[in-house]
């Protein structure tokens, strides 16, 4: 072989190289951006109130019934139940709804999910598993909630500790966003449900 022509040969294995390299890098950036944008991570967060001269017995029956949502949750418009069924020990029903987002009052979005209402005495437990849906059901991200209600005898009557653990899924560029979202919704929730109870009497 000339040495001229191996050196053509080898400029073109450095040019398709280079030209490789020069589509890799926007390929590279694009799919970055996405993973940013786009791939949901896990957070956490918890929630705990008080709700005083209250049997966590009547709280946690409140809590079970997702009709109530409705009365405690503002970003809440409509609800439809998917599935019931119950066992002396444990009821577990489906539900559909639909909400709007707080920040963007003007976007709304739609989930399914399954409750679990059961007890393990003295500690009463509801336990729910949403998928929310944005653009169809195109983009979801799931959320996980289990909610304790147990007794603190203050010594001026009964109180009941409500403690509600969430892990939900969240762009991670949007992470802001959605701890605004589910600190407005749950504050509001723990918020409702205790004036709820101070206006009941029992």
């Amino acid at each position: 072989m000339f040495p001229g022509y191996r050196r053509v040969i080898y400029l073109q294995q450095f040019m398709f190289r280079q030209a490789l390299l020069r589509k890799s890098v926007p390929i590279g950036i694009a799919g970055l951006a996405f993973y940013l944008l786009f791939l949901p991570k896990k957070y956490e967060i918890t929630f705990t109130g008080n709700v005083p001269e209250s049997d966590p017995a009547v709280v946690w029956d409140f809590l079970s019934d997702f009709s109530n949502m409705k009365k405690l949750n503002p970003t809440m418009i409509d609800f439809t139940i998917t599935s019931d069924k119950a066992t002396p020990s444990v009821w577990e029903y489906g539900v559909r709804y639909s909400e709007y987002l707080s920040n963007l009052p003007f976007i709304r979005h739609s989930a399914d999910a399954t409750i679990k209402s059961y007890k393990v005495f003295p500690v009463y437990f509801v336990e729910s598993n949403h998928a929310t849906c944005f653009i169809g059901n195109f983009f979801c991200l799931n959320t996980s909630s289990k909610i304790k209600c147990s007794i603190i005898d203050s010594g001026a009557g009964k109180t009941t500790f409500v403690q509600e653990d969430n892990v939900y899924e969240c762009p991670r560029l949007a992470y802001f966003f959605c701890l605004s979202e589910i600190v407005y919704q749950r504050t509001a929730v723990f918020k409702n449900l205790i004036k709820h109870f101070e206006n009941t009497k029992y």
